[in-house]
């Protein structure tokens, strides 16, 4: 794609389904990453399932009011879902290392990943912009309440 559009700086997701091969999705991510792509949801647009992670390799990402996102747990072409597998697996890591590099935190990559695969696969939940704003913004743009300021005064 690259090769064919060089000038290609944004990717518009207006109408973007899941995956069925989320090796395979989470290296175009990257690759998206690498290109230094961004990627924005336009009001109505819709991002489900494996597109997320799509999403999230846009470097800036922009998500407009009236978007939704759809995310559940994954489940693999064997039928094996998440907790198929034990807590320190290298499928769960494969993930979580992929948030991280998309720029979350650590605990931030944990918890999405949690709280995508505490959803059933058949029965995703749907996000708001606000509520998928709110994984990707940065630690230090979350509002920190202001240092109090004592006024100095008589005695």
């Amino acid at each position: 794609m690259m090769r064919e559009f060089p000038q290609l700086e944004v990717i518009r997701m207006i109408d973007a389904p899941g995956t069925v091969n989320d090796v395979a999705n989470l290296e175009l991510g990257r690759r998206i990453r690498r290109a230094g792509l961004k990627t924005t949801v336009p009001p109505g647009g819709s991002v489900r399932s494996g597109a997320i992670e799509l999403f999230l390799a846009g470097q800036p990402r922009s998500i407009s009011p009236d978007t939704r996102f759809a995310v559940h747990a994954w489940r693999d072409a064997a039928g094996r879902r998440p907790s198929d597998y034990g807590p320190g697996s290298r499928v769960h890591r494969m993930y979580i290392d992929y948030y991280k590099d998309m720029g979350m935190s650590e605990k931030r990559a944990r918890n999405f990943y949690a709280m995508t695969n505490s959803v059933p696969h058949r029965s995703p939940r749907w996000l708001n912009g606000s509520e998928m704003r709110s994984w990707i913004r940065r630690p230090e743009q979350t509002s920190a309440a202001a240092p109090m300021r004592r006024e100095r005064g008589g005695s």
